[in-house]
């Protein structure tokens, strides 16, 4: 009883040791980055095919929840970053690419 007991504290001990757990970081590199004057969302110059109303009927935003261009922006800036993940290495960006229409 006596050797089960030890062999279960030792098995706890290591489970529980401090090289498992990763750093707490500053949290100054916790803030986000905002810009000064938000982008934008709300009013943006569309092309003209955009501007037809076939295509502004799919709008498919809540009419009690508009785009706004903080929001938008705020959306924008947690997109790209990397804090975000569990080792503050990769963001939403890495793996929905613009250049592929945002999929992965």
């Amino acid at each position: 009883m006596k050797r089960l007991t030890l062999l279960l504290f030792t098995i706890v001990a290591i489970a529980c040791s401090k090289e498992d757990i990763p750093p707490i970081g500053d949290p100054a590199d916790a803030v986000i980055s905002l810009p000064e004057t938000p982008f934008n969302y709300s009013n943006p110059n569309l092309p003209q095919h955009l501007l037809d109303p076939a295509v502004l009927n799919a709008d498919n935003a809540p009419f009690n929840n508009p785009v706004t261009d903080h929001g938008a922006t705020l959306g924008r800036v947690l997109f790209y970053d990397k804090n975000l993940s569990k080792n503050n290495t990769v963001a939403c960006a890495s793996w929905h690419q613009q250049s592929f229409g945002f999929s992965d």
